[in-house]
């Protein structure tokens, strides 16, 4: 007959020795690595106590143990989890303020651009000034222009697509007019 062990006897006999063994090739990860040894023993001695077992309130007893310490690994989980998501929100308020910033910079950069450009544009002579911004205004011109060329090309696309469908459709109703045309004279 199996005899059990309690969890405590199997840390002596089992966890103590390799845990020795385990902090000389690695200190860091000591205490997660015995966490997780003795999680595993628990849930193996549960295991074993309920194979073993014969009485009901002792299975039910063991069973209840069990998902209580089930319980209890989740709640952490959970408030492990929970601390991930207040930082991920504290991050994201972060993120948000220097989007702001990074927008206030973007306008005082395009302010500042401006009037250099207009201080630019005034030692030049007249002529040479007005042509910059007649090219300027050509070039966004344009732009808007392609955008709208685009636009205009998926439209067409998108309007071929539609008279196909409705061309197949016409034929579909034709076939099945003369079809119901020659069920008619059949039957007259």
């Amino acid at each position: 007959m199996i005899q059990l062990i309690s969890p405590p006897q199997l840390l002596s006999q089992l966890i103590i020795p390799q845990l020795l063994c385990f902090s000389v090739y690695n200190e860091g990860n000591r205490t997660k690595q015995l966490e997780e040894w003795i999680q595993e023993i628990h849930s193996l001695y549960h295991l074993q106590e309920l194979k073993n077992s014969t009485d009901p309130i002792s299975i039910l007893q063991t069973q209840l143990r069990y998902i209580i310490e089930s319980n209890h690994k989740l709640e952490d989980d959970n408030f492990h989890l929970q601390e991930k998501i207040q930082n991920t929100n504290i991050n994201n308020h972060q993120v948000q303020k220097e989007l702001v910033k990074l927008r206030n910079n973007i306008s005082v950069i395009n302010s500042e651009g401006e009037r250099e450009i207009d201080e630019i544009l005034k030692t030049l002579p007249q002529q040479t000034a007005e042509l910059i911004m007649k090219v300027v205004a050509l070039h966004l011109e344009n732009k808007e222009c392609q955008t709208a060329v685009t636009d205009g090309s998926k439209d067409k696309n998108d309007l071929i697509k539609r008279a196909k469908i409705l061309q197949e459709v016409a034929e579909q109703t034709r076939k099945k007019n003369e079809h119901l045309k020659e069920q008619l004279k059949m039957k007259m």
